[in-house]
């Protein structure tokens, strides 16, 4: 089976990979980096995080062939659901998971992402979103994203704020969903291996390496943002919020 691990930008997506191929791994399923080395399908699951990129027909029949042989792994995207990857799942080669945040504190995190970047002189990815107004813009596109997630049929979605608060009963909810038998002591050492200040030694990748992790706070955007700010936020994705699970 191919697990695609997918998820908003800056919402602790690499986290959510990190975990899934971790509890798969336990589970006696295979190391997603493994299959890749395998297989040879470096040009299609880049980055240390497996990320397959909009998951069309292609790329999906190339990382087919493993799962075919009885490899079950994970794959990571920012994407929307394809058609070809929802008839994948719809006949039980392929489930999915999707992780989104609180649009605002996306904002916050994709400027100062941003702002980073661009210190270390570097222009790719956040580095163009120069301004909050430019990363409301592109929060805004993302929730098309979002949307195109929440409609499809059979996906597993994950607030951010809902791993932060409990990733262990998270992980729980991975496990019923994907069909896994870990057990409890095992899950515990998995969540506790990418939590903050962890030596690695327990970890499967030394700490933080592919997470992405900028400060993990939730609820930024209300000292972060200006009232002019928020007001733009409530006009470009204001209405999706409680969809979202979140207070305007």
């Amino acid at each position: 089976m191919i697990v695609v691990s997918a998820g908003m930008q800056k919402a602790g997506s690499g986290w959510h990979y990190n975990l899934i191929n971790d509890l798969l791994v336990a589970a006696g399923c295979q190391d997603a980096r493994a299959v890749r080395e395998r297989f040879h399908l470096h040009a299609v699951l880049k980055h240390h995080n497996c990320l397959i990129g909009r998951p069309l027909w292609p790329k999906l029949a190339l990382v087919s062939i493993p799962h075919l042989m009885g490899n079950t792994f994970a794959v990571k995207t920012h994407s929307a659901p394809t058609p070809s990857l929802k008839w994948l799942m719809a006949r039980g080669a392929a489930r999915a998971t999707y992780i989104y945040r609180d649009p605002r504190d996306v904002v916050v995190s994709a400027f100062n992402h941003g702002k980073k970047l661009r210190a270390a002189g570097e222009t790719h990815s956040f580095a163009r979103l120069e301004t909050v107004e430019a990363a409301i813009q592109a929060t805004a596109e993302w929730l098309d994203v979002w949307r195109a997630w929440a409609a499809c049929e059979n996906a597993l979605l994950t607030r951010y704020e809902d791993l932060l608060t409990d990733p262990l009963a998270e992980m729980h909810r991975l496990a019923d969903f994907l069909g896994l038998s870990v057990p409890a002591a095992e899950m515990e050492r998995i969540v506790a291996a990418y939590q903050a200040g962890s030596s690695g030694a327990e970890a499967k990748t030394p700490p933080k390496q592919g997470l992405h992790f900028n400060q993990g706070v939730a609820g930024r955007y209300a000292a972060a943002l200006s009232d002019e700010q928020l007001a733009l936020c409530q006009r470009q994705f204001g209405g999706d919020l409680p969809r979202m699970g979140y207070a305007p």
